[in-house]
């Protein structure tokens, strides 16, 4: 299976913000898939495209009270084309699966990280393995769920070699 990652920055900020900008997010999101080989929406499926949109805070606020309902900015918003609800909605004879988009805000990420004292880089490599489990149908509504995903992303994580983000810093 091979990830077609196309990447579009509506905000220049994120090229200087993150050099090589296109690298850093596709290393993250196929370290992400490949964490799920057998998964039943790659079933047959040579390829998986994921859309990135690389915004700021007000692009995302619009984006955010458009589809959610929700009239503030956020980290991520991931919008799943493979699945509704943990229901696979593919076409099984297709070999390309539209896996799905996530819009990711430069201004609340930098803005999270400060506040939470963590790198601007680790952060954002938890945001956007966050955002791809989402297309995956993870999600963390239920409790239960919650720890599925969060020890998952810790996972992940480990690869870029980056600590558990739940876990209070020590000061």
């Amino acid at each position: 299976m091979q990830a077609r990652i196309d990447i579009e920055a509506q905000d220049e900020r994120w090229v200087s913000a993150v050099p090589e900008h296109k690298v850093f997010f596709s290393r993250r999101v196929a370290a992400c898939l490949k964490r799920f080989p057998d998964h039943p929406l790659f079933e047959q499926k040579k390829e998986i495209e994921v859309s990135l949109l690389l915004c700021d805070d007000i692009y995302m606020q619009q984006i955010n009270l458009d589809y959610r309902n929700q009239d503030k900015p956020t980290n991520v918003l991931s919008f799943a084309t493979a699945h509704d609800h943990n229901e696979a909605i593919i076409d099984h004879e297709d070999a390309e699966l539209m896996l799905g988009d996530m819009v990711f805000s430069l201004d609340t990420i930098r803005r999270e990280a400060t506040e939470q004292g963590k790198s601007f880089e680790d952060h954002l490599t938890h945001i956007i393995i966050h955002g791809t489990l989402h297309l995956l149908g993870f999600d963390h509504i239920e409790d239960e769920d919650a720890e599925v995903m969060e020890a998952t992303e810790i996972e992940i994580l480990k690869e870029f070699n980056i600590n558990n983000p739940y876990q209070p810093l020590e000061q």
